[in-house]
């Protein structure tokens, strides 16, 4: 009984290391929080860079991001929304 517990205890540890998102593309798995990150790491350094206009444009769609991101987006929408909002600033 000891035996089969314990393999069955193994067997789960294996199943949650082998579908840990750390294991994975981080693209995937990343969801909402990490893109965040990422896009407020560009903020400020397009203000350290002193590209004040790059700077307003990620940061609005920082804001936008946390307001409306869901766990579908990828990398994709993200910088899909930073274009539209260059061209929305440029109109």
């Amino acid at each position: 009984m000891k035996r089969v517990l314990s393999s069955i205890a193994v067997a789960l540890l294996l199943s949650a290391v082998v579908t840990t998102p750390a294991m994975a593309d981080d693209h995937v798995f990343e969801g909402c929080w990490a893109k965040e990150k990422r896009l407020q790491h560009r903020v400020n350094d397009a203000w350290h860079d002193g590209d004040e206009h790059r700077a307003r444009v990620l940061q609005r769609a920082l804001d936008y991001t946390r307001r409306h991101c869901d766990n579908d987006w990828d990398d994709n929408d993200v910088e899909d929304l930073i274009d539209d909002l260059e061209d929305e600033w440029d109109d």
